[in-house]
This record gives C-alpha cells, sequence and structure tokens, in this order.
C-alpha cells in the first residue's frame, strides 16, 4: 500500500501556497524505472509546507592534469612501466577506468557532474494527531536512507529507494515557477532534532511539540544540458 502523507493534514492545507513533495519508489535497474515519471508512479509521497532551506547544489568537477610528452610509443611504455608498480592502475586501465586524464589543458573535465539537494525543515505540531503525522515523516524518512532486506536471504539486500522532490500545491499539482527542477536522487543524509524550540523538551500527549529535519540527496546520474534543460541519461528513455 502506498504511503501518503500531507502535513499538516487539516483545513490549513488549503491555505498554504507551497509544499515541497518528496516522492519515492523502489529502486529499478533499468533506466525506464530511474525517470522523474517512473519514481512519482510509485504512488508515495511527503508533503510539507516549503520549507526554510532547500538548496540546489551545481557542482561541476574538474581535476588537475599533467603534460606527457614524446612519442605515443614513448608514453605507452612509461605508463605500462607505472602499471607495473601500481597493481590499481592497471585495474583502472582494464577496466575502462580513467587513469589516463593527462593532456596539455590546465584542467581536466571529471564526469560525474551529480547534483546535491540540502533540506531543512521544522515541523510544529498543534493537536496530537499532527505529532503523530510528524512521527510517520521522521520514520518514512529514516527507513527509505537504508538498503532493505526481505529475509528472504541475509546476502541479498536491495538498493535504497529512488527519489523525486518537486514544489506543489495543496492537491499535489507541480508549481512551475518553484520546481526545483530535481532529478532522481537518493537519499543520503538524515538528522533529527526533536528538541529544537529554546533547548526545552516541549511535550504534546508523548510527543515532540516540534522537530527540526535535516535531509540531503544525491542525484543518481550526471546531469547534463540538453537543449536548454537539465536532464540524465535515464530520462532521455521516455
Amino acid at each position: 500500500m502506498a504511503t501518503r502523507i500531507t502535513f499538516p493534514g487539516d483545513g490549513m492545507n488549503s491555505e498554504i501556497p507551497v509544499f515541497l513533495t518528496f516522492y519515492w519508489n523502489q529502486y529499478k535497474r533499468f533506466n525506464s524505472g530511474r525517470t522523474s515519471a517512473a519514481v512519482k508512479a510509485g504512488g508515495n509521497y511527503i508533503s510539507v509546507p516549503y520549507p526554510k532551506l532547500f538548496n540546489v547544489s551545481n557542482d561541476m568537477k574538474y581535476t588537475d592534469s599533467g603534460t606527457i610528452g614524446g612519442s605515443p610509443i614513448d608514453i605507452m611504455k612509461m605508463k605500462v612501466d607505472e602499471a607495473f608498480k601500481s597493481s590499481q592502475f592497471m585495474y583502472n586501465y582494464f577496466q575502462g577506468g580513467n587513469a589516463f586524464t593527462f593532456d596539455n589543458m590546465e584542467t581536466v573535465l571529471a564526469p560525474g557532474a551529480k547534483r546535491k539537494y540540502v533540506v531543512s525543515m521544522d515541523l510544529v505540531a498543534k493537536t496530537t494527531s499532527q505529532a503523530s503525522q510528524i512521527k510517520q515523516i521522521i520514520t518514512q524518512f529514516q527507513l527509505n536512507t537504508h538498503s532493505s532486506w526481505n529475509g528472504a536471504n541475509k546476502l541479498i539486500w536491495t538498493h535504497p529507494p529512488l527519489w523525486f522532490i518537486d514544489a506543489t500545491n495543496s492537491g499535489a499539482g507541480s508549481i512551475p515557477g518553484w520546481s526545483p527542477t530535481t532529478l532522481p536522487s537518493v537519499l543520503t543524509h538524515m538528522d533529527v532534532n526533536r528538541n529544537p524550540i529554546l533547548d526545552t523538551p516541549f511535550n504534546l500527549n508523548g510527543y515532540p511539540l516540534a522537530v527540526n529535519i535535516n535531509l540531503t540527496f544525491l542525484e543518481l546520474e550526471p546531469a547534463v544540458n540538453y537543449n536548454g534543460k537539465l536532464i540524465n541519461r535515464a530520462e532521455t528513455f521516455k
């Protein structure tokens, strides 16, 4: 059964102009199951009022380069000699790795421009029902940070779920102006502070009154500019 949580879940939902919605679905090995549409198709989501922090980091990695002189034969001999001294180098070479990253440029573009999303939210409960809902939100984020094991084979664990984040209204319709244009990602970090208000343990019928949740997501595949739109490889298979 799909999990659908919209906080605060009362009559105030219609008064909140923008929500941040976190969709998740099981990881798929094939490209068709690793798109934003496939993640949303899982039917699982958590919607919260747009948080105080939602940062999208766009990083392009470069590595230092070197300059190699001599003929191609001299270069290959030098590299083969180095390979005998370094088992890791030889492994990278035969695996098609990036052992040869030298050219005459100052820097070398390193593939892997995966964007990172950082979210920080404060959820405050006015009722016991809302406090219980916050607990459910925490539980779902915690569970879906980790791999899964169904108990059938202790040697086989499944990949953590894939996530897709979007700005929506109370009816879960996308709001283009607020949309962060994210791509499918994995939840790599989560921390919870159940006592964020003046270091005082306010209590609401056995639940924390307020909770701070910090999340970090990393895109599953590198982003690329395709005709003025950021996509990843899997998205091209839509």
